[in-house]
């Protein structure tokens, strides 16, 4: 193994050396095409949309002046997302956990839960609308205490 001094670290191998990208020029000039520049036909878009209370229970979700917006395509929640098997982390060896399906109960533990995914024929679409969603909560007093009552405990 090479060892070289740069500065006031030692590096090893490839770590700390200097080495010819060969699509740094392009990167650099813009000319580099990325992941999501490439095309795909009949692609579609989401935008996730997360709850803006600490704890509560999603009571409505107004889906239908987004759905009429331009490209929307769907949306997404706990009312018409296909039922997940909630017990699948135990086959990860851990105890279930049925707050960890997204889209499966009403229920919003915690603040920036994904109550919905919007679902459009462009990104912007999809953003658009899902800052248009209107969701309405029955809000409860938020939890601090990190043992009593919580999965796992």
């Amino acid at each position: 193994m090479t060892t070289a001094t740069t500065g006031r670290t030692t590096a090893r191998g490839a770590v700390g050396t200097a080495h010819t990208r060969v699509e740094g020029r392009d990167k650099v000039t813009g000319a580099a095409r990325y992941a999501g520049e490439i095309p795909f036909a009949d692609l579609a878009h989401g935008w996730l949309v997360l709850s803006t209370v600490a704890r509560g229970r999603v009571r409505a979700i107004d889906t239908e002046p987004v759905l009429a917006m331009p490209g929307v395509l769907a949306v997404l929640h706990h009312g018409n997302a296909p039922r997940v098997e909630t017990d699948y982390v135990g086959l990860l060896g851990m105890a279930p956990d049925p707050t960890a399906a997204v889209f499966q109960q009403d229920r919003v533990p915690h603040a920036g839960w994904p109550v919905a995914l919007v679902v459009a024929e462009t990104p912007e679409q999809a953003r658009e609308a899902a800052e248009a969603l209107v969701v309405a909560y029955d809000e409860e007093p938020h939890d601090t205490e990190l043992t009593t009552g919580h999965p796992g405990a």
